[in-house]
């Protein structure tokens, strides 16, 4: 954009794009994931990842599963996330989601339960039967060797019983929104509860949005004449900074029309 602008002599007026929430607390983008993820693994100080997130994200997904596979790892999803991830690759809206492939990839193993209780899942077990030796129930763990990532939404500290206890694990808490109450009661209580039992303890924080330092960047750069927010959380940090800057800030009301 700032090479646009010099190279057509030209001033950028305004520049619309979405993602311009700021948290008080750092929030790394999805790049800053992808990079502290690859360092634990090329660290090589574990056997296993033990992974908890708490919103279903096809980026996230993405990000974990790409990585388990350029180390050679297996990546081990819930029996419900595979049916969710089939269903993204079979009606895709985008390429991107045509990979990872839940039926092609075979890093990728299922954790399936003992009994299919809804359609679902007798559609996705179907799908099972096609795909050899890569659908597994959780106290298959057990003989597991080294190198696989557990991610999974939902699981308590008794997960630790179906895992073989010769091998060094790390918990990774993955959350979307750092600071919400729930991810700060998890700390509190289930992550002691695990770290107590031997695992080592890392955050991998994710989110959709730029860090706040990159859009003030990207604003300073190109220079713009005029700033509009949008579902941006806390504007004193905008407004000041960008005042500042001597950039002409505008915080619309709802329905507000404003002039340009």
């Amino acid at each position: 954009m700032k090479q646009w602008s010099e190279t057509n002599n030209a001033r950028v007026k305004v520049l619309i794009c979405e993602g311009t929430q700021v948290h008080k607390a750092l929030i790394e983008s999805e790049e800053n994931m992808r990079r502290q993820l690859q360092n634990l693994l090329e660290a090589g100080d574990y056997d296993y990842f033990l992974v908890k997130y708490n919103f279903i994200n096809w980026d996230h997904f993405r990000i974990f599963m790409r990585s388990a596979e350029k180390f050679g790892w297996r990546f081990i999803i819930s029996e419900k996330d595979a049916n969710y991830y089939h269903l993204l690759n079979k009606d895709a809206i985008y390429k991107t989601m045509r990979a990872p492939n839940i039926r092609r990839d075979d890093i990728i193993i299922i954790v399936k339960e003992l009994l299919a209780r809804y359609p679902w899942q007798v559609k996705i077990r179907q799908m099972h039967d096609k795909m050899k030796n890569r659908t597994i129930v959780m106290n298959a763990l057990k003989s597991f060797p080294r190198n696989f990532c557990l991610h999974l939404k939902y699981f308590n500290e008794s997960i630790l019983e179906k895992i073989n206890s010769n091998l060094k694990g790390a918990f990774i808490s993955s959350s979307t929104e750092k600071d919400r109450e729930e991810a700060t009661r998890m700390e509190k209580s289930f992550i002691k509860k695990l770290t107590r039992q031997g695992l080592q303890f890392s955050r991998i924080h994710a989110s959709e949005h730029a860090m706040a330092y990159h859009i003030w960047k990207l604003i300073d750069e190109i220079n713009l004449e005029l700033v509009f927010h949008v579902h941006t959380k806390h504007l004193e940090m905008f407004q000041e900074f960008l005042n500042n800057k001597s950039n002409k800030t505008i915080i619309p009301l709802n329905n507000e029309h404003v002039k340009i």
